[in-house]
């Protein structure tokens, strides 16, 4: 998945990037009375093609990890109460397999996050594969 943002800060193993939600607003029928009003948000990104602070650039996320995460905490949660309730509405009573249940679900989505977060380690959820405009043009143009 590919999108557009201005480099916001430089550090010394990625740059923070604004990106404005376009892809989301565009398809949603409710955009214009939207709450958030599409609003801007950071990303960090690994950058080996050297961007500036001002600069707009393309940055590509992995579509894979994405979805694998949407998977961990939307539907995988929606399984762990199913298959809790059911084991445990054999040996208990429906409101304390329901409890439990929900309880399980809210563990395995702590857990999974923590474990999620370790594994990323210093991971970025994207990198810079092209710089769109440069801050100052002028500069490159003179050869400074």
């Amino acid at each position: 998945m590919k999108t557009r943002g201005t480099v916001k800060e430089v550090k010394s193993d990625h740059v923070v990037i604004e990106c404005e939600r376009r892809s989301a607003c565009v398809s949603c029928e409710f955009a214009a009375s939207c709450a958030e009003k599409c609003e801007k948000t950071l990303t960090r990104a690994t950058d080996k093609l050297g961007a500036k602070v001002g600069d707009e650039v393309e940055i590509e996320r992995d579509t894979s990890s994405f979805l694998f995460n949407a998977f961990l905490f939307f539907i995988a949660p929606l399984i762990v109460i199913a298959v809790v309730y059911l084991l445990l509405s054999l040996f208990l009573s429906e409101v304390t397999s329901a409890i439990l249940s929900v309880g399980a679900a809210l563990i395995y989505t702590v857990v999974s996050g923590l474990l999620l977060n370790k594994k990323a380690g210093g991971k970025y959820p994207g990198r810079v594969v092209r710089i769109i405009t440069l801050k100052n043009e002028s500069e490159i143009d003179s050869g400074k």
